[in-house]
């Protein structure tokens, strides 16, 4: 049986030379490091539950996660919100959060679930530099069926649409799967609102789960980092000219 993916990716932002640029000095190791060193520890584990409770939040790095709604659950399956857990994650010099549930399975023949909520992300410094975020779902099957997570990025001003996400596991003829998918934003930002959408279905006597996924945001370091990265790079360039002369 063919199984078609629920969902289409929407047209992308053009992407900037300047921008791309940015993300590679990000991601070197001298200012991965430098950014890294200057971050306080992120908290535990929260359920979703927890975070629908007035003013609570989740810190991971240098990104606040807050303002989560109720998610609307619709289709064969509901997931009690209290086993759905929140975990901060680092992944390089990027920060997130990561979703997860052991409850996110359909076993049977023209299942359905879909589950729609959305939260805000802005940085802990107050500054302007979100500029990409990365998706990514791990996801299992038996049989046919589909997993689909397609996603918004909002900005929380008159610009509204920044970026769209599209993740999916597609178990038919052919099968075929796509379980990670990033943005780079044309321009930076200071708080964002993220609208998500998990869609599964089965096909005959299939098997889906959606174990997890991970959402990650990029940043550029403020100015005292690139400040404290730039010393640390000119510090190894005069230790190795050094070295150099003395041998």
């Amino acid at each position: 049986m063919q199984t078609s993916l629920p969902k289409t990716r929407s047209t992308k932002p053009i992407e900037t030379t300047d921008m791309q640029t940015i993300i590679k000095t990000i991601r070197s190791g001298a200012f991965a490091f430098a950014f890294s060193a200057s971050l306080c520890t992120s908290q535990a584990a929260v359920s979703y539950a927890d975070l629908l409770v007035p003013n609570a939040s989740i810190t991971s790095g240098d990104k606040i996660f807050y303002n989560f709604t109720t998610p609307t659950q619709v289709g064969n399956l509901t997931v009690n919100l209290s086993d759905i857990f929140i975990t901060p994650i680092q992944k390089g010099p990027d920060y997130g959060i990561r979703f997860q549930s052991a409850l996110w399975e359909l076993s049977g023949t023209g299942l359905t679930y879909d589950m729609e909520f959305e939260y805000d992300v802005r940085t802990v410094s107050g500054q302007p530099w979100i500029i990409g975020n990365t998706l990514e779902m791990t996801a299992g099957h038996s049989g046919t069926g589909t997993a689909t997570i397609d996603e918004n990025v909002l900005a929380k001003d008159a610009l509204g649409f920044v970026a769209d996400q599209i993740v999916y596991l597609n178990v038919g003829t052919p099968s075929t799967s796509d379980l990670i998918d990033s943005d780079i934003y044309s321009t930076g930002y200071f708080d964002l609102r993220v609208k998500k959408d998990l869609a599964m279905s089965t096909g005959a006597n299939g098997i889906v789960s959606v174990s997890g996924f991970d959402q990650t945001f990029s940043q550029i370091p403020e100015p005292a980092s690139a400040l404290a990265s730039g010393v640390l790079l000119t510090c190894c360039l005069v230790l190795r000219r050094r070295d150099r002369q003395l041998a």
